[in-house]
């Protein structure tokens, strides 16, 4: 009866054990302790761009507000009061889909520097990658961009904003000007003043997408507008 009585009260602390311990591991706070997959640098408009990716367990929205906060409490500040820019960047409406769930990439700033923060939740829930960039903010200085601006195919004298940025043999430009509406052909006259063949590959609303050759440079390049502005995305191969 004795011994019946100690496995008894054994069981039952071990229950108890058990069950303090999952109600632990399922309410406590998320925790932004990132595994670091990867470290690459970059170079945009000739400053260093630091990148690290990595992944942490836990779902997106409930790091967010953590990472956010640790970001903080080393001066950085979001920008646009922390706006999430990936449906801009991906063209897609936040409020007719779940992407705000699964993706979400916000900017942060202070003296001197921008940090991207970028998290993506997989289907698999549980666990969030994430990527941080770090940049000096001289380079999205338009005099500093041109003076260290490394593309083939230079920007034009009314860009408004631009930036080229090179990884090993992979290099992608941006360029954003004011629209060019009702003038066609204007993209192919500013490729041929340097020196550029721009053929038509592709045309659809709003969008072309052109094939650039010059001596041994090939360049892909799609010039979006919406009548009030014109960006380039421009990407060369194979350095």
């Amino acid at each position: 009866m004795k011994r019946n009585w100690f496995w008894l009260t054994f069981l039952f602390w071990v229950l108890c054990t058990v069950s303090v311990v999952s109600w632990a591991l399922i309410f406590s706070p998320a925790r932004y302790a990132p595994q670091i997959i990867g470290r690459f640098q970059t170079r945009i408009n000739g400053e260093r761009q630091d990148t690290e990716i990595w992944r942490n367990e836990g779902r997106l929205k409930d790091l967010l507000p953590v990472i956010t906060e640790a970001f903080q409490s080393q001066g950085w500040r979001p920008t646009r009061d922390g706006i999430d820019l990936a449906p801009a960047l991906l063209g897609a409406a936040a409020e007719d889909s779940d992407l705000p769930s699964r993706l979400q990439v916000v900017v942060f700033q202070k003296k001197g520097s921008y940090k991207t923060l970028g998290l993506w939740e997989p289907r698999r829930e549980g666990e969030t990658y994430g990527w941080t960039s770090e940049i000096p903010d001289a380079a999205f200085n338009p005099q500093r961009a041109r003076a260290n601006w490394d593309f083939p195919l230079l920007p034009p004298a009314d860009a408004q904003r631009f930036y080229c940025q090179s990884l090993r043999n992979f290099e992608v430009a941006l360029v954003s000007r004011p629209g060019r509406k009702g003038v066609p052909g204007d993209f192919g006259r500013l490729c041929a003043s340097q020196g550029f063949q721009a053929r038509l590959w592709r045309k659809d609303d709003g969008r072309e997408t052109y094939s650039l050759s010059k001596g041994k440079d090939r360049l892909l390049a799609v010039v979006a507008r919406d009548g009030a502005q014109e960006w380039w995305t421009l990407v060369r191969f194979g350095r």
